[in-house]
């Protein structure tokens, strides 16, 4: 329900201090569909995730270059990575989409900013 209402298609479980337990995607719950075990929908995520055969979730800490978010994408397989502070406490969520835009507008500002051929300065 939370994945419709927002219009997301992943989201993290965290305990009582905000620490990441897991993350449920769309995917995850695709395959529930796929695999005829509906009944387990009605599980609290928590323990639908302990249970659900995953890869740990893909985390970064707030001080990543991009170089290394993006490494970490490839690496990771992932196109959505939580950022965590070191003690493991979740303090957001960065997207492929939102760091190709951070770059590709970068990009652009540079272009847009320097002079074109035939153009003068």
């Amino acid at each position: 329900e939370l994945l419709v209402r927002h219009g997301i298609s992943g989201l993290a479980i965290v305990d009582s201090e905000g620490k990441m337990q897991a993350a449920l995607s769309a995917k995850d719950l695709r395959l529930v569909l796929r695999s005829g075990n509906v009944a387990s929908l009605a599980l609290p995520a928590i323990d639908y995730l302990r249970s659900a055969p995953s890869s740990p979730s893909p985390t970064v800490p707030p001080s990543v270059s991009l170089y290394h978010l993006f490494d970490r994408f490839v690496a990771s397989g992932s196109h959505r990575l939580f950022v965590a502070e070191t003690g493991g406490k979740l303090i957001g969520v960065v997207s492929l989409k939102d760091a190709l835009a951070l770059v590709i507008g970068s990009v652009h500002l540079e272009l847009g900013s320097a002079s074109r051929p035939g153009e003068s300065a």
